[in-house]
C-alpha cells in the first residue's frame, strides 16, 4: 500500500502545471471525447486621454476614449478593428454602371469603418435577366460600330488585340470569331477533360488548366456575350459578394435581408451597411441602434431610412468612386448627408451657385430683349448682387461646371462671368 502511494505521489511530482502548457488535454473515461482548455481570449481595454495644447491646463478639457486591444499570433498587441456586414438589396438599389466597379467601390467605402466580414447580396431572377438601359445602350452602339468596321466605313486607329495569344485583328468581328473558332473550343476540351477525371486528378486539371487560366477570363469577359443578363452574379462574385437568389415572391428579397440582419446583431457586428431606399426595414434599423449596432445607410434618397440611421452616403456618390477612405468616422447617433463631391465642395454652394447661373442667363436674355426694343431696365443692381454672391462663396465656375444643365454649359458660365464682371 506504501508503495502504491509513493509512485502516486511521484506521478503528481512529474506532472505539469495546466498553466504552463498553453493547450493541456485532460482523457476523462467517463466522456468519450477530450476536453481542451485554452487561453481566454478576451481583448484588453485601454483608456486614451487626450488633452488638447493650451496654455493654462487648469482649463483645458480632456477627451477619453476606450480602445479595446487584441493580441495577436506574434503576440503583439494591437487596437481591436471594427466588424463590418454588408446588405445589398439588389431589387431595391441595383447597380447604375458595371457590377464589379461597383461592387469594389462600396468595399472601399465599408473598409473605411472596419474590418469587412461578409458581403451579401439579394435578389429574385428577374434582377438577372433583365438588362438596363446603360447595357442595352453599350450593346446598341457596339453593333453599329461593328456594321460600319464590316462596311470600311469606319477603320480603327489601333487593331484589336487578342488577350489569350496576343494574335492582332482588323475588326471587331475578326477578333470575336478568332477566339470563339480557337479559344473557347479549346476551353470546352479543358471542361469535357476535367468532366471525365475524379478524385486528385481532377482537382489539379481544374487548378492548372480551368481556374488558373486568367487570360481567358479576362479576354471572355468582353468578348462572349451571357446568354441571360448581362453577367450580374458573375460580376458580383468576382468582386467577392455573396449573390443570392431568392424566391419569386413579393417580399422574398425584403425577407431575406431581415433574417441576415437579425443574425448580424446576434453574432457581435460593429457596423451594419445597408444598400437599400426601402422602408421596410426602418424597424429593423431601429432595433439595430437599440442593441448598439453602427448603421450606416446607403441609398438615393435620405428620407426613407436616412433618419433611422447613424449614417447616409449617397449611392451615387459610392459608385462613382466621390467618397473614398476621407469619410470621417464618429460613433455618434446622428444622420450625416455626404453629398460632397471629389472635389469637397458642399453641395449647398454648388446649388446656390447654379441658381445664380440662372439668374445671370436670365439677366443676359433681358439685356438683349433690351438691346432690340432699345430699352435698358435698371438691371445693373442685381447683377452686381449676383456677382458678389458668387465671388464671396469662391466656388469656381469650372468645378461645378458638371452640376450645370446642357443649356447653360461651362463655356456659357465663363462668358457670363466675363461680360458681368464690368458692373
Amino acid at each position: 500500500m506504501n508503495s502504491v502511494g509513493n509512485n502516486f505521489t511521484t506521478d503528481l511530482l512529474l506532472l505539469r502545471p495546466p498553466f504552463i502548457n498553453p493547450k493541456p488535454k485532460f482523457m476523462n473515461p467517463k466522456f468519450p471525447n477530450s476536453i481542451t482548455l485554452t487561453k481566454p481570449s478576451n481583448p484588453r481595454r485601454i483608456t486614451c486621454c487626450s488633452t488638447p495644447n493650451t496654455s493654462s491646463s487648469s482649463s483645458s478639457t480632456a477627451s477619453v476614449t476606450e480602445v479595446d486591444m487584441v493580441k495577436n499570433s506574434q503576440g503583439i498587441w494591437s487596437a481591436k478593428r471594427k466588424r463590418v456586414v454588408v446588405l445589398w438589396d439588389l431589387d431595391n438599389k441595383p447597380p447604375h454602371g458595371p457590377p464589379y466597379q461597383a461592387a469594389m467601390a462600396l468595399k472601399k467605402v465599408a473598409l473605411t469603418f472596419g474590418d469587412i466580414v461578409e458581403i451579401f447580396a439579394y435578389a429574385n431572377r428577374h434582377a438577372f435577366i433583365h438588362l438596363p438601359h446603360w447595357v442595352r445602350q453599350e450593346r446598341n452602339e457596339r453593333r453599329e460600330l461593328d456594321i460600319l468596321e464590316r462596311k470600311g466605313v469606319s477603320i480603327p486607329t489601333d487593331p484589336y488585340v487578342c488577350g489569350v495569344c496576343g494574335r492582332k485583328c482588323r475588326t471587331n468581328i475578326d477578333l470575336r470569331k478568332h477566339f470563339k473558332q480557337l479559344h473557347e473550343r479549346e476551353r470546352q476540351k479543358k471542361l469535357s477533360r476535367m468532366r471525365s477525371l475524379k478524385g486528385k486528378k481532377r482537382q489539379k486539371f481544374k487548378e492548372r488548366f480551368v481556374s488558373g487560366n486568367h487570360k481567358y477570363e479576362e479576354a471572355a469577359r468582353s468578348l462572349i456575350k451571357p446568354k441571360v443578363g448581362y453577367g450580374l452574379a458573375a460580376e458580383l462574385r468576382r468582386a467577392g459578394v455573396f449573390v443570392k437568389e431568392v424566391e419569386d415572391k413579393p417580399q422574398a428579397a425584403d425577407w431575406a435581408v431581415k433574417r441576415q440582419m437579425q443574425h448580424s446583431m446576434n453574432s457581435g457586428i460593429d457596423w451594419l451597411f445597408l444598400v437599400s431606399d426601402d422602408s421596410d426595414f426602418s424597424e429593423m434599423l431601429k432595433r439595430a441602434q437599440g442593441s448598439s449596432l453602427g448603421t450606416v445607410v446607403i441609398g438615393d434618397s435620405h428620407r426613407a431610412l436616412g433618419p433611422h440611421a447613424d449614417f447616409w452616403v449617397p449611392w451615387n456618390g459610392v459608385e462613382n468612386g466621390e467618397i473614398g477612405r476621407t469619410l470621417p468616422v464618429t460613433s455618434v447617433n446622428c444622420t450625416r448627408m455626404y453629398t460632397e463631391n471629389a472635389n469637397n465642395t458642399p453641395s449647398c454652394y454648388l446649388f446656390c451657385s447654379w441658381l445664380a447661373l440662372q439668374i445671370l442667363y436670365l439677366l443676359q436674355l433681358m439685356h438683349t430683349l433690351a438691346g432690340l426694343v432699345n430699352f435698358d431696365p435698371p438691371g445693373g443692381l442685381v447683377v452686381h448682387l449676383v456677382v458678389s454672391l458668387m465671388r464671396n462663396m469662391q466656388v469656381s465656375y469650372f468645378k461645378i461646371g458638371f452640376r450645370i444643365p446642357d443649356k447653360i454649359t461651362r463655356q456659357t458660365a465663363t462668358r457670363l462671368t466675363s461680360e458681368f464682371a464690368v458692373h
